[in-house]
């Protein structure tokens, strides 16, 4: 799933259905031992961050320069830390666009 003509909210509202969709369609495994607990816990970490790798690299070309920010950032941000860089940008953009078309 691609961006496309939608803006950010609305592409990670919809990819995150999708999302939740396909998980909805599995079945939790249950823990039983703690070995078992920490990898389900490690399996789903993997899954989360692949989703956002997955939401980062499907933006417009727009948030080039703020992904390639978020990706160096090491450990990664949580997902609402990157969302909200990501708004940034587009509020950014939106008043540098004002404010050019006021001095004409």
């Amino acid at each position: 799933m691609y961006q496309g003509i939608d803006n950010a909210a609305v592409y990670c509202t919809k990819l995150k259905k999708l999302w939740d969709e396909l998980v909805d369609s599995f079945e939790v495994p249950m823990c039983n031992y703690a070995r078992t607990c920490t990898t389900i816990k490690q399996t789903v970490e993997l899954d989360q961050r692949r989703k956002f790798i997955q939401f980062l690299t499907q933006l417009n070309d727009y948030y080039d320069t703020v992904v390639d920010q978020i990706l160096l950032i090491n450990p990664l941000p949580i997902v609402k830390k990157a969302y909200s860089m990501i708004r940034m940008v587009k509020k950014h953009k939106q008043v540098i666009n004002t404010v050019a078309l006021l001095k004409k």
